[in-house]
């Protein structure tokens, strides 16, 4: 870049000088009109086409010069700007004008990144017209509306053949978007860092410091509860506290999953080889022992061979049971499906005949602290986090959950599951 410019810089000056010469030339021709007229033979001459050329070539120096995608600025050995092309005025915000060094600063707004104006030593084509290499300066220029913008450029000396100093010349780019945009992203990595801290503080909190106290009052009341001292009141009491400490435990889970599903990049799982109909099984009788009430149907097609998180998927299970149950009408039963005869995937349903869900509920239905319609226990017991989280558990096994609900067909959840975990390899054959 250094060798092309000072090519062009000395191309640009010296087809101003040829041009001249030739305007010279063709208003006195060095030798008499009569000799020419003597010999006509010699009149189609060669300085017109060299003229030609020249200009040809001064033409296409001109706009290499002017049409740069960066700006650039020479000054003659006097310290005369000589070039100031089309990008130097945008950046600049000034026209073209032979301005001596000792006005640059005033002429062109030129200031320190502090905000102060350059002295003239300071300046990065003064500083080449002295014979010194500048490479990557960084400085601003206030434009004439007051606009602050800041450059970054490389300024070198120009020498003639016989190496006597032939000025200097400078290329700058406007660096102030992109600057502005390294900005924002280290605020946008600082805020990234401050969350990730807060992140790491609230599963600490939440994890360690409730869980621990609630798990020792749950202890407790299990002690008295089998003491075999307590009255039918006091039962019951205990009773209410076990439910209790069991509500805030499930909803400190949610907290939790909900903390890193949506701080950390989506949920956690550790897919295993297992079967999701035993999964399914040991979900729906734990789900027929906590709700002695409840009439919860189970059939398996197929087989249910996988990769799977078998925790997270009995999660998912009891979530979506244990909605249907609280929305089902009473002595209706839930039905639970598992489909496995496909090779590649597997389709878990589970349907109730409650009251449709919405259909203004529905696009929102999976988003967080989201509840369904009524006032039964769902909507007393639960933060609205529930089918985010199943909805997130079904999305790190590669999934998709669906929902359709209608007054007459009741409502239906569909969990549909690749077999093979698509961020692990398939497992080995055989």
């Amino acid at each position: 870049m250094e060798r092309l410019l000072t090519v062009l810089s000395h191309g640009y000056l010296a087809m101003n000088d040829l041009t001249g010469m030739v305007g010279d030339w063709l208003v006195h021709p060095p030798w008499p009109r009569a000799r020419a007229r003597a010999k006509p033979e010699r009149s189609p001459s060669r300085e017109p086409s060299t003229s030609h050329a020249g200009g040809q070539r001064a033409s296409v120096l001109e706009l290499l010069v002017e049409q740069s995608g960066d700006a650039i600025m020479m000054a003659d050995e006097r310290g005369l700007m000589r070039i100031f092309n089309a990008e130097a005025e945008r950046q600049h915000g000034v026209s073209r004008r032979e301005v001596h060094a000792r006005d640059w600063t005033d002429t062109f707004g030129l200031l320190s990144l502090d905000g102060r104006p350059l002295l003239l030593e300071e300046l990065p084509l003064y500083r080449a017209l002295r014979g010194e290499h500048v490479r990557n300066a960084r400085w601003m220029v206030r434009r004439p509306d007051g606009t602050l913008r800041i450059l970054s450029g490389t300024a070198f000396p120009l020498y003639h053949p016989d190496g006597s100093s032939a000025g200097a010349v400078l290329t700058a780019r406007d660096e102030t978007e992109r600057l502005e945009m390294e900005r924002r992203c280290a605020e946008s990595l600082e805020r990234l860092r401050r969350a990730a801290e807060f992140r790491e503080r609230f599963l600490g909190i939440v994890g360690h410091d409730l869980r621990n106290p609630l798990g020792a009052i749950d202890l407790s009341a299990r002690v008295l509860d089998r003491s075999g001292h307590l009255d039918e009141s006091e039962h019951r009491m205990v009773g209410r506290i076990r439910a209790s400490t069991e509500r805030m435990a499930r909803m400190i889970g949610e907290l939790l999953d909900f903390t890193r599903g949506r701080l950390g990049g989506g949920m956690p799982v550790q897919p295993r080889v297992a079967d999701l109909a035993a999964i399914c099984r040991e979900a729906v009788e734990e789900a027929r022992m906590s709700m002695p009430g409840a009439r919860v149907c189970l059939r398996v097609r197929g087989h249910g061979a996988g990769e799977w998180d078998a925790g997270r998927l009995s999660q998912v299970i009891s979530n979506l049971v244990s909605n249907a149950v609280h929305y089902s009408p009473e002595g209706k039963p839930v039905r639970v499906t598992l489909r496995g005869e496909s090779v590649e995937d597997v389709v878990l349903t589970v349907h109730n005949h409650g009251p449709p869900i919405p259909a203004e509920l529905l696009p929102v239905l999976f988003e967080p602290f989201r509840r369904g319609p009524g006032t039964g226990p769902s909507n007393r017991d639960g933060l609205g986090l529930g089918l985010y989280i199943v909805r997130q558990i079904v999305l790190a096994h590669g999934g998709q959950l669906d929902v359709s609900s209608s007054a007459d067909k009741g409502t239906t959840f569909t969990v549909r599951l690749p077999r093979i975990h698509p961020h692990l390899p398939p497992p080995p054959l055989g």
